[in-house]
């Protein structure tokens, strides 16, 4: 095939549909066995599939001998088939977001192109599988990408279903199919996000007999039909227990502020904004332009239109209503935010739209935040503010948040020339589609900037990310802690218990309450507790004075944790 012929292929659309999935699946599937868990779901993804698959009763979620109630079934199917192809690995328990991922950006593009045409779809989608959090988030095993895929082909169905022709069709009945088996990955979440936001679009527009035309009575009894039957078997299996703790406990006193949850914490109600924007970077600089031209043209918008931002919003407000927020409940709007971004950059693009002439001014701007973060970096400010965070001295700052502030100040600090190099380079690039963009020629500027963000995304997945894994994950030390602690030996994990650990270590345990944690203490021989704990703790206090630390995380560990092993057992084992 000659280049000609290569660059007509690739113009297709068929063409453009290989560089899409091929884009996507880089970024979602390089490096993703990368080693060790990090998130507490993570390991509990693991330690509740692994126990899944060794009993061979897969309509069980046991934790410990004890059924887990935090999330439905679902999922955990899913882990556990991806477990039986690849083997119980990291790989295994993080293909199935990653999938998710790359589905959701590939029903990102359709119907973005059902919507707005070809180019948008297409661009959209390139902008989903580039934003921050989607890409962390598609990365790794949580459940809520899982639901953002669900969710994702939900609206595909309901736009297909009615919003396309104004009138029910047979995409709604599979809407609501979708919808019942979101019910089963992450609980009735899905299903009240759906219907929140036909009911805002009803009112908005006083189109009341809506709520009629999208057959709601059909609707609920095949949600139902499909949901109902595991919950019912779940709650009678537990004696209502997990119907209690997580209808009542982990979804509506989340939301109503009755549960505690972070430690006791919530968030302020402005939290999503600072949280989007940052989830959404590159991309989010153009949403304040975006909504000013929203309104402007909201008179003339057409119901499609209105069916975008409806999504958007609507889950935004809901969460923001909620007490408990965390960053990864909003991912299901992130396609949407996608969508209309593509479609905002496609208006800019018809209008053979330039960069205002004093641009460089911006430049100079990026480029002096450049050079303070690195200031911020390198004079140890960024790695206190994260230490403070890790020992909950910050109000509205989390430990996760900490630990990330710590690993990046560790690891600039150690790669400096590296990261001055590709920082030059970045804002060189930025330079160059500045002035690409200053020309009027939108698309040349982006046939640019996205091979240089998959290089980047590349780089940093396949050597930065390996520093990061290094002070990230319990894993190794897990594994040293598995050669010091005898197969048939209990472990007691003091004031906290790390799934991760408990995945790796793969040794029986206590976690006991504080109020009992003494006498276990004195029955045991192997201890486990978080670093900070240990360097408040007063070692000389009984019983913990008769214990000695045989094992710990690497130097600079964003969760540092320790092992104690009671005085005189480690001779024993080497003869001494």
């Amino acid at each position: 095939m000659n280049r000609k012929n290569l660059m007509n292929f690739f113009s297709s659309s068929r063409g453009q549909w290989i560089l899409l999935i091929g884009f996507a699946m880089i970024i979602f599937l390089i490096n993703l066995n990368s080693e060790g868990l990090f998130a507490a779901q993570e390991g509990k993804a693991g330690v509740v599939t692994r126990n899944m698959i060794e009993s061979g009763n897969w309509l069980s979620m046991e934790f410990k001998g004890t059924h887990t109630d935090e999330k439905p079934m679902f999922c955990y199917w899913i882990y556990a088939v991806s477990a039986k192809v690849f083997g119980m690995n990291e790989f295994a328990l993080r293909f199935p977001s990653a999938l998710s991922a790359i589905f959701t950006v590939l029903m990102t593009a359709w119907l973005g192109m059902k919507i707005y045409g070809r180019k948008t779809g297409f661009l959209s989608a390139y902008i989903l599988c580039t934003m921050i959090t989607f890409v962390n988030l598609g990365r790794v095993a949580r459940i809520d990408i899982i639901l953002t895929a669900f969710f994702m082909f939900a609206m595909l169905c309901l736009y297909r279903g009615y919003w396309e022709k104004n009138k029910a069709t047979w995409w709604l009945y599979l809407f609501y199919i979708t919808i019942g088996l979101s019910v089963l990955v992450k609980g009735p979440v899905g299903a009240v996000l759906a219907a929140f936001m036909i009911f805002c679009y009803g009112c908005i527009f006083r189109k009341w007999k809506i709520w009629w035309e999208l057959k709601p009575i059909s609707g609920i009894i095949i949600v139902l039909l499909i949901g109902a039957p595991w919950y019912i078997y779940e709650g009678i299996r537990t004696g209502g227990d997990f119907t209690w703790t997580f209808l009542v406990e982990h979804n509506i006193k989340r939301f109503v502020g009755g549960s505690e949850f972070k430690d006791g914490k919530h968030q302020p109600q402005y939290f999503y904004f600072g949280k989007f924007f940052v989830g959404a970077l590159p991309w989010s600089a153009a949403i304040p332009f975006l909504f000013l031209q929203f309104w402007k043209k909201r008179k003339s918008l057409r119901p499609e239109s209105w069916f975008l931002g409806i999504w958007f919003v609507s889950i935004f407000i809901f969460f923001t209503l909620g007490a408990v927020k965390r960053g990864d409940y909003i991912l299901p709007l992130y396609p949407a935010a996608a969508i209309i971004i593509g479609r905002y950059l496609m208006i800019l693009e018809n209008l053979k739209f330039k960069l205002y002439h004093k641009w460089i001014y911006g430049w100079f701007t990026v480029a002096g935040i450049v050079l303070a973060t690195f200031g911020v970096i390198l004079s140890g400010v960024l790695y206190n503010i994260g230490k403070k965070a890790v020992y909950d001295e910050l109000p509205h700052m989390n430990a996760r948040d900490g630990h990330g502030m710590m690993t990046i100040s560790n690891i600039v600090n150690n790669n400096l020339i590296a990261f001055i190099i590709a920082a030059i380079i970045i804002l060189t690039l930025l330079y160059m589609i500045g002035k690409i963009l200053a020309e009027g020629k939108f698309i040349k500027a982006l046939s640019w900037y996205l091979p240089a963000q998959l290089l980047v995304m590349v780089i940093y997945f396949q050597f930065i990310m390996v520093a990061v894994d290094q002070v990230s994950t319990n894993k190794h030390f897990s594994l040293r802690a598995a050669e010091i602690i005898p197969e048939n030996e209990k472990v007691v994990y003091v004031w906290f218990l790390d799934p991760e650990i408990v995945y790796y270590l793969r040794r029986d345990y206590e976690a006991p309450s504080a109020e009992e944690t003494n006498d276990y203490v004195k029955q045991y021989n192997y201890l486990i507790m978080q670093g900070k704990d240990y360097r408040r703790m007063d070692k000389e206090k009984a019983p913990f004075n008769e214990f000695e630390v045989a094992a710990t995380t690497i130097k600079g560990h964003a969760s540092p944790s320790v092992l104690m092993v009671r005085k005189g057992i480690l001779n024993q084992k080497s003869g001494k």
